[in-house]
């Protein structure tokens, strides 16, 4: 009897997969791995998720075990050998691997099909899988949803294709720089430090993790600048409330002189009558675009700012509902759906109207469509439709509000624009015009569905124009400052982030994690903020080696994995050339490495003292 063994990359894939080829497949524990077993035929089938990486790169056993004093940080970032060590907790998923695969014909790679599920693929099947069992005939299956139809078609024999060897070095690519840059950076700063504080923590310093505190200071400096500003410059405004008859709520109108003094602005308000002659002209037409597909940067950045999810958190559920069979795959930044996908989605989508979230009259158009297409996922949306209630019972309440989003942005790239009505409206008063704006929905569009857009709160219908008496409500004086820019928000800066290449969809959140794990970054607020020891930090680095912070430098280093795995360079290159580029940073960075550690050491002196 043939064994084709499946390989997943998480035991929730596992058993989707399993139910989606068998049915009801037999299931049963080794050590802490679940294995489904099925039978077609004269085949027999074994399917099991490996939980991530199995090995990583790093230092040779000789150079982890030395003191860091011992090993020159040049000769890491340079050609201190490397080889794979098993990762933390993955002993007994190696076992039963090599048991599984020694008596196997074929082994199905069914990992996530990105860079990091491709490298763990090929390490199943190259460092594991080869070596036990050179003959084992070798398949790669990709999908990028959970569901029964979709893992049936990848697993047809006709679509079963090879692993992306360009996948597998970019990602081989990636862990030995970071490797390097980190490790390099991290045990020269840690030990320059040491030596006016002892036993003090690792002072962590990486090719990502530092420029990602860069963006973080540089906001927050801009921050307390305008906080100065708006202290120092302060003028004065009147605000009129009035109330038109026949409108619901209310109208405010705010002076268009800005008084110099707020006894000016008080003699005037004085003057200000109790009833005045308000002009309402004729509306100005405003499109309200609708939103485009959602990839991985869009949904960490609009659950941060609608939900107040960390990005790993967002994440990290995003994940969680994707192994749920409830999304497709989560790491991808495509934002276009192609014709495929487009077909299956407005099936589900239409199953919404049953459920009370679209309206059963709304028409689902063509999609919205934005420019970047991975090739390899669609944008992330709903692959079932279930109600958001028994997701909130199922999963939980973040898990649920997490899901919402992504069907209701989803709803909304298929509805057509909205249009809104603008209206302006003006008043003199003793001299002074007085201005104000009404806005009301024309055509609600996608606005039907997605209530994230301010817009969505607007009144629907017409309002009066011409010439109307109103009795005014209220009227006050309003203080006018220049704007305060706010510290930097998690979702402002995962767009940042991509913006700039500084790392990619599936590592952002944890770069961000990174920096307030080390005590750089605290979130205060919905906002980030730096530490006083990470404000230090970022300082000294901008003066001293104004490079290593620079968010360009990663985007250049980015460059090298996008090369890599186009095929236009071979690691082996790509890695010589960024090193190359990397070593005048890195050695300037050892020369003002004495300065920097004695004023950091001094402010986390400080820092104890208080």
């Amino acid at each position: 009897m043939r064994i084709t063994v499946i390989v997943a990359e998480k035991a929730k894939a596992a058993e989707a997969i399993a139910k989606a080829l068998a049915g009801n497949a037999k299931v049963e524990k080794v050590g802490r791995v679940k294995i489904w077993t099925w039978r077609r035929g004269n085949e027999l089938f074994r399917c099991l998720g490996v939980r991530g990486h199995i090995f990583t790169s790093d230092f040779i056993r000789e150079i982890r075990e030395s003191l860091w004093q011992k090993v020159d940080p040049k000769k890491l970032l340079t050609d201190a050998p490397l080889e794979k060590v098993l990762c933390p907790g993955m002993k007994d998923v190696l076992k039963v691997l090599r048991k599984e695969l020694k008596k196997a014909h074929r082994l199905i790679i069914a990992t996530d099909y990105d860079r990091e599920g491709e490298n763990i693929g090929w390490q199943v099947a190259h460092l594991i899988a080869r070596k036990v069992n050179p003959s084992i005939e070798i398949k790669r299956a990709r999908f990028s949803a959970l569901t029964p139809d979709e893992l049936r078609e990848a697993f047809r024999e006709e679509n079963l294709t090879s692993l992306d060897m360009n996948k597998v070095m970019a990602s081989e690519t990636r862990q030995e720089l970071d490797l390097r840059f980190g490790v390099a950076l991290t045990r020269a700063a840690t030990v320059a430090l040491w030596k006016y504080l002892r036993n003090w923590k690792v002072l962590s310093l990486g090719p990502c993790q530092t420029p990602t505190l860069g963006l973080i200071v540089e906001r927050y400096l801009q921050h307390l600048e305008s906080v100065e500003r708006a202290r120092r410059e302060v003028k004065w405004r009147v605000e009129i409330r009035v109330k038109v008859p026949g409108e619901k709520g209310y109208i405010t109108l705010r002076s268009e002189k800005v008084f110099t003094s707020r006894r000016e602005a008080e003699e005037f308000l004085r003057n200000v009558p109790s009833k005045v002659l308000i002009s309402v002209r004729e509306p100005k037409e405003e499109i309200v675009r609708r939103p485009i597909p959602l990839n991985t940067t869009r949904l960490a950045a609009l659950a941060a700012k609608h939900l107040k999810l960390s990005s790993k958190e967002a994440l990290g559920i995003a994940e969680r509902l994707y192994l749920s069979g409830l999304i497709s795959y989560p790491r991808t930044e495509t934002e276009r759906f192609d014709p495929r996908t487009e077909r299956a989605l407005r099936h589900v989508l239409s199953r919404f109207k049953e459920l009370g979230v679209l309206p059963t009259n709304a028409t689902l158009t063509r999609p919205s469509a934005g420019k970047r297409d991975d090739k390899a996922h669609p944008p992330i949306h709903p692959v079932r439709a279930v109600p958001f209630d028994f997701v909130r019972r199922k999963l939980g309440v973040r898990p649920a509000a997490l899901y919402e989003l992504i069907v209701r942005h989803t709803l909304a790239c298929f509805l057509r624009d909205a249009r809104v009505l603008s209206y302006t409206i003006e008043s003199q008063i003793a001299g002074v015009r007085f201005r104000g704006c009404v806005r009301r929905i024309k055509d609600h569009g996608f606005l039907l569905v997605y209530k994230y857009h301010p817009d969505s709160q607007l009144p629907s219908g017409t309002f009066k124009t011409g010439t109307i008496e109103v009795v005014i409500a209220s009227k006050q004086i309003v203080e006018e400052r220049p704007p305060v820019i706010p510290p930097i928000s998690e979702g402002e800066l995962v767009r940042l982030m991509d913006r700039l290449h500084i790392g990619t969809d599936a590592t952002f959140a944890d770069h961000i994690h990174t920096n307030i794990e080390r005590g750089y970054v605290k979130r205060q607020g919905g906002r980030l903020v730096p530490t006083e020891y990470g404000l230090k930090l970022a300082l000294l680095l901008k003066k001293y080696v104004p490079e290593l912070i620079d968010p360009h430098l990663r985007a250049r280093i980015e460059r090298f994995f996008d090369e890599v795995e186009r095929g236009i360079k071979r690691k082996e290159q790509a890695v010589r050339e960024a090193l190359q580029m990397f070593l005048g940073v890195f050695e300037k960075f050892t020369r003002a490495l004495p300065t920097i550690a004695r004023q950091l050491a001094e402010v986390l002196r400080h820092s104890r003292r208080r």
